[in-house]
């Protein structure tokens, strides 16, 4: 956890954490109080060169790299790669990039192909929606 800068990172257990920007919003519901930490990537933790603009992690060892986005999707796939490359722990259990942008469709061929190179390269989901996005954050269960 070293890695993180203390003024770039909050620690919350609230059941909803939202992240906003321009009226995008990714929202992670966390119903069971979980220890959250959100990081301020973009002009915090990572102040120069191509950045994503949150990352979150769960107590499970899930990422969730964030990228709040107008219209241009090419760039925010280019933002949440760098970010990966530079802050995504070796440990961690899954890796989630998230792209919240105004664009539609959603879901062109662009994005079908970033899906398929994040899986292929880095063993990373990509979700991609428009305006607004709810993860939902549960305690994963023993066996």
């Amino acid at each position: 956890m070293s890695i993180f800068k203390p003024n770039c990172t909050i620690e919350t257990t609230d059941k909803i954490l939202v992240l906003e920007e321009n009226k995008r919003k990714c929202i992670f519901s966390n119903p069971e109080n979980l220890n959250l930490i959100k990081i301020i990537v973009d002009g915090c933790q990572i102040t120069e060169g191509t950045r994503c603009d949150f990352l979150v992690l769960d107590q499970q060892k899930n990422e969730y790299f964030v990228e709040l986005k107008g219209k241009d999707i090419p760039h925010a796939i280019e933002q949440l790669e760098a970010t990966i490359k530079q802050l995504s722990s070796s440990a961690s259990l899954r890796k989630t990039a998230i792209i919240v942008s105004s664009r539609h469709p959603s879901n062109d061929t662009s994005i079908q192909r970033a899906k398929a190179l994040f899986k292929k390269k880095y063993k990373v989901d990509l979700i991609s929606k428009n305006i607004r996005l709810e993860i939902q954050i549960k305690q994963e269960k023993k066996r």
